[in-house]
């Protein structure tokens, strides 16, 4: 598998759920998360990566709002930044 500057990288393996996500992919988002208030969000499936200067992954994921007196979930995009030192950092959040 090549990747090219600003392409994305899609691991078909990954997406037919022979395998996985791995643990690497898993603590990424996971630690990007950390002391994130206002919503819970769990990932779903890994999409892919780009490299930049640093390197871009692409999650699908459930998102939980907390509002009192209820909850709402919806399915969403989200796309991290893990720069060249330093841990990664949410870039965007999109509704599906």
């Amino acid at each position: 598998m090549t990747i090219h500057d600003g392409g994305w990288v899609i691991d078909p393996k990954i997406n037919s759920h022979i395998h996985p996500m791995t643990s690497e992919q898993h603590s990424i988002f996971t630690h990007a998360f950390e002391g994130f208030c206002g919503a819970g969000y769990e990932p779903i499936a890994y999409l892919g990566k780009q490299v930049v200067s640093g390197m871009n992954h692409r999650y699908v994921a459930l998102q939980t709002l907390a509002q009192p007196g209820e909850k709402k979930s919806a399915i969403v995009t989200v796309t991290l930044y893990v720069p060249l030192e330093g841990r990664a950092v949410i870039t965007s959040i999109e509704t599906i």
